[in-house]
């Protein structure tokens, strides 16, 4: 039998024009409009939006709950303090909110791929200009197609520099894209979370604070035990002192996991999420579905049912 579904998002805020040029940004945003209007649809539906912890709840009870819906956000962008929040509030929706404790200590700088911040400011240069260097080599970025390969280039260059040892993404990006000059601070200081945002978050009963590890690295891909521990269990400190909340759930970094790393996870956390493509899954929980192995439903502007 079912639990329910778990909704996930990334960046929950308003449409900017020039963002709307690359696909990333219709990958990974919903609008402030689409998400209050999914929440009124669903609620008209019979569907009921309740926290993790209930749902848990429900799921190890085996009680009737499959129009039971949690939502969950990924990383720490500044986006659900601003606009996401409020419509929580107003509908009165329990929401759980992993954040990734690097990104909100120093923006995109230890990730893989350029996360909120880095993303944000990358759209923005691309945008603004009719041509870029790229490690010294000029190129068009004119036409909306021009733009993406741009984009797109970038950022594979970046991620394959971030598999360096120690590798810095401020520098990283600054590099491949000299001599632009990036005011990178302005960039975290508007799009990720600070601590006392995620402070006044974790006061609010509706919200409910989830680990999404230190360094949001693919903890399939860790070198050893050691590291993994130390992404589990170091994030859940720092986020303990910083809310002065428990830290009980925890969100797997790309949404990526294996069978051990589930069952590490599960000595530190109640539940853990992972990423089922909706292509390839009906996006309902089982009440037999491990708690370290939680499935859910990636919620895109394009989808027309709750």
């Amino acid at each position: 039998m079912y639990s329910g579904m778990i909704w996930m998002f990334y960046r929950i805020a308003p449409a900017m024009a020039s963002h709307k040029l690359f696909a990333l940004d219709g990958w990974f945003r919903v609008s402030d409009h689409f998400l209050e209007d999914l929440i009124v649809k669903a609620k008209s539906r019979g569907y009921r939006f309740v926290s993790i912890g209930e749902f848990l709840a429900n799921k190890a009870a085996r009680r009737e709950s499959e129009k039971d819906i949690v939502v969950t956000i990924d990383d720490g962008g500044r986006d659900i303090y601003q606009h996401a929040y409020p419509i929580f509030k107003k509908h009165l929706v329990p929401f759980t909110f992993y954040i990734a404790t690097c990104l909100i200590a120093s923006g995109f700088r230890n990730c893989r791929s350029p996360e909120v911040d880095g993303a944000d400011a990358l759209m923005d240069v691309i945008a603004a200009n009719e041509q870029i260097e790229v490690n010294g080599t000029p190129m068009a970025c004119r036409s909306r197609e021009e733009k993406q390969r741009v984009f797109d280039l970038v950022w594979g260059l970046y991620e394959s520099a971030m598999q360096e040892p120690q590798a810095d993404g401020r520098e990283v990006l600054a590099r491949i894209l000299r001599p632009l000059q990036i005011d990178f601070d302005r960039y975290m200081r508007d799009g990720v979370c600070s601590v006392d945002e995620l402070r006044e978050l974790a006061n609010d009963p509706l919200c409910t604070i989830g680990s999404h590890s230190v360094n949001h690295k693919k903890l399939t891909e860790l070198a050893s035990l050691a590291d993994l521990e130390y992404e589990l269990k170091e994030s859940r400190r720092i986020l303990e002192a910083w809310t002065g909340k428990e830290v009980r759930h925890f969100c797997y970094p790309y949404g990526k996991a294996n069978e051990s790393v589930a069952k590490v996870t599960k000595g530190h956390y109640d539940s853990a999420v992972a990423v089922f493509v909706p292509e390839h899954y009906s996006g309902r929980v089982m009440w037999s579905d491990d708690n370290a192995l939680l499935p859910r439903l990636f919620v895109r502007e394009s989808a027309s049912d709750a």
